[in-house]
């Protein structure tokens, strides 16, 4: 009997929600995450590749670091609460619907974009100096709860311009154990606003003269290139600048070109945005005026360093989309 049961609990992850095993362990309110290519093998941890400038012997546990694809893969103790309590922030989110159109590829690229951006926060908060983050057009993410909960000490401010789902947000966050006594935020603030987002956040104790991680996911390719310039250009020096963004569509391979026309298709029919998404280019970040790239990753190294056995993004042409880790050098205006 007991061995039916797993059958059958192995079976409903299979499909989709959650191939991959993850074994979840806790210390006190800092949670641990593993993630598991198997059952039996041991866990995978991602390295940082000599080919990108950064120290090979940094390594880093990797958790998908958010519950937008895998809500029942949350990378810490107590996730059957934070599922259960989150439901409702999925089943009004445009995205579910959206969910069901997404192929198995797609999927992915949400997931790999995801384990790099919560790697590449751990990292570069692990190694000081920077004592608040700003999530902007967070959503339903869960990353802002998952290093909160990880770094006692850490400030993070989740901005968003809906109102209803950052009010739930306030909700969820408040029931969750092991956040307790974290510095958590979420706040009501439209990314298009610069100056309506620096007083929302300096109302909330963000301070505009300290070094900050700016995290902008799932947001670059709805609003205008100036305006998320302002954003990092309004940073104090030695900022830090996670930038996921959209490739242009010649920048990618015939074959694939039509999954993020797809993607984006949907979105415009679901009434989130309008007209042209704006894209851009390693070349175009590393001309940017006060910031240095430490590191970019496409989807292609990401899945080299998850090591996967069957590559889906062989090509850098592969993936539509990268995430850049940025410097800011010169004083803030």
């Amino acid at each position: 009997m007991r061995q039916l049961l797993r059958l059958l609990q192995l079976k409903r992850q299979s499909k989709f929600r959650n191939p991959d095993a993850y074994e979840v362990k806790e210390t006190g309110h800092k949670p641990v995450s593993f993630f598991c290519r198997g059952e039996n093998q041991p866990p995978l941890r991602i390295s940082r590749s000599p080919s990108l400038r950064a120290p090979s012997s940094a390594r880093r546990h990797i958790g998908p670091g958010a519950a937008l694809v895998r809500p029942g893969t949350l990378p810490f103790a107590g996730r059957a609460r934070v599922l259960r309590d989150a439901r409702p922030l999925f089943r009004q989110s445009p995205l579910r619907a959206l969910r069901c159109h997404l192929e198995a590829l797609g999927q992915k690229v949400i997931e790999y974009r995801k384990r790099c951006i919560a790697s590449e926060a751990i990292a570069t908060l692990e190694t000081g100096g920077i004592g608040k983050v700003v999530i902007a057009g967070a959503g339903v993410s869960m990353l802002g709860i998952e290093l909160a909960a990880r770094f006692r000490e850490l400030s993070v401010f989740e901005t968003d311009a809906d109102a209803a789902s950052m009010a739930r947000k306030r909700v969820l966050v408040a029931g969750l154990g092991f956040a307790e006594g974290s510095r958590l935020q979420c706040l009501e603030a439209d990314a298009r606003d610069l100056s309506g987002t620096r007083a929302v956040l300096g109302a909330a104790g963000w301070g505009a003269d300290l070094p900050t991680l700016l995290i902008v996911e799932g947001l670059s390719y709805y609003i205008t290139k100036e305006a998320l310039r302002r954003h990092w250009r309004a940073l104090a020096p030695a900022s830090r600048i996670i930038l996921e963004y959209l490739v242009p569509p010649a920048d990618v391979g015939e074959a694939r070109r039509c999954i993020p026309e797809r993607v984006f298709g949907l979105i415009r029919e679901y009434g989130s945005s309008e007209g042209e998404y704006p894209c851009w280019r390693e070349g175009e970040l590393r001309l940017e005026e006060g910031l240095q790239v430490e590191r970019l990753w496409a989807m292609e190294a990401i899945e080299g360093e998850l090591a996967v056995g069957d590559p889906l993004f062989s090509r850098r042409e592969d993936g539509w989309i990268e995430i850049a880790l940025m410097r800011r050098g010169e004083a803030h205006a």
